[in-house]
């Protein structure tokens, strides 16, 4: 097992079920963290695309800090080079069947977006493939490409954790997510949010094995005890679940 602390200023994680707004689940999913994992690596994407046991791993997450998002409008598309000189003049006449186009183009409906502000996480992960590659990286705080917080926009930075000690333990109460929503012991005042998403994805982006979660803004509590691993770090010990 190893783990690792993610944080940025921005970042979104693109819900998947929304079509016409770019809403965002607030944690990410194992399909993001398998590649952040392999950004840390240098794995090409088509790679461990094609490799059916590259997301056998299973993973936790703590939100270190409470989510906070922000919502607002956003225009992607813009002719900005209509009127610009540098078109090139053999394509005059087919600019003349394009007016009407941009024209249309020119004041398209706004997209509504979410992104999250200053998120930071947590995340456990046991079982991956290239686990002693990583870990050498992780400890050196190096990365083959670049990380992001799920959007090429929001550079990420990470910090590697020292899991010294895990075990199996029966708990009442979990630090990270959970797929038993219906042993919640839904309390006043916290925030609950179901996450849909998915866990494998293969070649040509497709997603499958999806899994239900909960997310809480605080620990979850339970009507009995269930069991989870209890991991101690430098930050604390912490009461996971894995998917």
């Amino acid at each position: 097992m190893f783990a690792f602390k993610l944080w940025s200023k921005f970042g979104v994680f693109r819900d998947p079920i929304t079509i016409t707004q770019n809403i965002t689940l607030p944690i990410p999913p194992k399909t993001t963290v398998g590649g952040i994992l392999a950004a840390i690596i240098g794995l090409d994407y088509n790679k461990y695309f094609q490799d059916e046991n590259y997301f056998n791993f299973i993973y936790s997450v703590v939100l270190s800090k409470e989510i906070r998002k922000k919502s607002f409008a956003q225009n992607y598309v813009m002719d900005y080079t209509k009127k610009s000189e540098a078109k090139l003049t053999v394509f005059s006449s087919i600019e003349k069947n394009m007016d009407k186009i941009f024209t249309k183009m020119a004041y398209p409906k706004p997209i509504f977006r979410e992104i999250l502000l200053d998120p930071e996480y947590l995340i456990f992960v046991d079982g991956f493939k290239y686990e002693t590659e990583i870990i050498e990286l992780l400890t050196k705080h190096q990365s083959v490409y670049p990380l992001y917080m799920g959007n090429s926009e929001f550079a990420a930075n990470y910090e590697s954790i020292m899991c010294e000690n895990f075990k199996e333990k029966s708990v009442d109460v979990l630090d990270s997510f959970t797929e038993q929503g219906d042993k919640i012991k839904f309390e006043p005042g916290k925030k609950y949010t179901k996450v849909y998403a998915a866990t494998k994805v293969r070649e040509n982006r497709e997603y499958r094995d999806y899994k239900d979660v909960v997310v809480s803004n605080g620990k979850i509590c339970f009507k009995k005890k269930i069991t989870c691993l209890a991991i101690e770090t430098q930050y604390g010990e912490f009461n996971c679940e894995f998917i």
